[in-house]
């Protein structure tokens, strides 16, 4: 019983370490792109981003989605790892 316990206890303390590096490692993704080094786009550039590729029959909201499936898709890879 005490050994069935124990093999409890050392199979969530391993879960929790998988988990913790997991978070750790989703932060550091949020966290790739500072605004210190990449800075941010104001809003006149922005808008003539948008215009300019709508101009040129680029659909922003295709890419908006390309994007976000893209960051989504890094985060479910780390979390996958985290499910082993």
């Amino acid at each position: 019983m005490q050994d069935d316990r124990s093999d409890d206890i050392e199979r969530l303390k391993d879960r929790i370490e998988k988990l913790e590096d997991a978070l750790r490692r989703i932060k550091e993704w949020c966290n790739a792109y500072p605004t210190d080094i990449f800075l941010p786009v104001s809003e006149a550039e922005l808008h003539r981003a948008v215009t300019l590729m709508k101009a040129n029959g680029i659909r922003t909201d295709a890419l908006y989605g390309e994007w976000a499936r893209h960051i989504m898709h890094g985060i479910k890879l780390i979390t996958m790892v985290s499910e082993d």
